[in-house]
């Protein structure tokens, strides 16, 4: 892929492999259900709907199709897919996935560290939903988890 990538006819983004003149183009059907997906997805903030529960409020659109869209959505950066080892992936909004880094970050400013279930309550969501967000943040190197607490890592 190197020199491929060298002469710039392809190009990565988010481990997946495009032509550099690649686009996501919706048709107009699409891009009104895209609409809709991303308020439900900001809406939802971070008790959020399956792809599976979204395909339910489109019944004009199989199952499939609504998984391309928001697959669409995640590489324009619109939403976000977070995946923990063998569990179904997670899928927040992208505005709400920089909103509760930036509370996380002043939480730990303020504390110094803090343990799982204050950054749960301080977002009002569930173990399910907060768990990926937290390994996202630790991978994404803003925190490390040491044991039961987590602090903000130093760079």
């Amino acid at each position: 892929l190197s020199p491929l990538i060298k002469t710039k006819k392809i190009v990565i983004k988010n481990e997946m492999v495009f032509l550099s003149d690649h686009k996501i183009i919706f048709s107009q059907k699409q891009e009104n259900a895209k609409n809709k997906i991303e308020a439900l997805y900001l809406e939802s903030k971070y008790v959020t709907p399956s792809i599976e529960e979204v395909a339910e409020l489109f019944s004009d659109f199989k199952q499939a199709e609504i998984r391309n869209i928001i697959s669409g959505m995640a590489e324009l950066g619109i939403l976000i897919e977070i995946k923990i080892e063998t569990e179904i992936p997670m899928i927040y909004h992208a505005e709400n996935v920089r909103e509760a880094e930036k509370l996380l970050i002043d939480l730990l400013k303020e504390k110094e560290e803090i343990r799982f279930f204050e950054f749960r309550e301080l977002i009002n969501s569930t173990r399910k939903f907060t768990t990926p967000l937290l390994v996202y943040f630790d991978q994404k190197g803003v925190t490390e988890r040491i044991g039961e607490i987590r602090r903000l890592k130093d760079n």
